[in-house]
């Protein structure tokens, strides 16, 4: 079953690269980093903003721009749900901030996507480290534990993989 609802959410994997750090059979942990010129407060910032980075194929309304996050403990990372023909508001709750410390560390508790409903834990991470030119490397750690979650590393990291590659392409526009 978790195959079929792995399939189902992921679809395609993604092109960056693949690093699983750690699987066993009930969880994994994948990492992905890059380095952009953006200091660790712009990058920071801009990671809050997840309409203009998250993928809309990953998203349940199809459209990221419905994507928010407050960067405060407590904070949502939430996407808007609605009925246009009946004028209602919905939402979902991605995940919520458990750390927002502006230009170092920003944690994400989150059971993305299929391990929503799935008796699972995840927490989303983003480091921020200065780099000696100046610019920022920002690593990127999703660890995730669950009943037979380990089988799904492979196409979480590939779409982890996706949202930390656009997250990169939106830093690097902002120069």
């Amino acid at each position: 079953m978790l195959g079929v609802i792995g399939a189902a959410f992921f679809g395609v994997a993604s092109p960056a690269a693949a690093e699983i750090t750690e699987q066993w059979d009930d969880g994994f942990v994948v990492s992905h980093s890059f380095e952009t010129a953006a200091t660790p407060l712009e990058a920071y910032a801009l990671t809050g903003q997840p309409a203009r980075w998250w993928s809309d194929a990953h998203s349940w309304s199809g459209d990221a721009e419905n994507f928010s996050m407050e960067l405060k403990p407590g904070g949502c990372f939430c996407e808007r749900l609605s009925d246009a023909d009946n004028m209602l508001d919905g939402g979902a709750r991605h995940g919520t901030v458990a750390m927002a410390w502006p230009g170092r560390r920003l944690v994400i508790d989150a059971a993305l996507g299929p391990m929503l409903g799935l008796s699972s834990a995840g927490w989303l991470s983003f480091d921020y480290e200065t780099l000696e030119t100046g610019g920022t490397r920002v690593i990127v750690t999703y660890r995730v534990e669950g009943h037979g979650l380990g089988a799904l590393s492979g196409p979480v990291d590939g779409v982890i993989g996706q949202q930390v590659a656009a997250l990169k392409a939106a830093l690097d526009a902002e120069d």
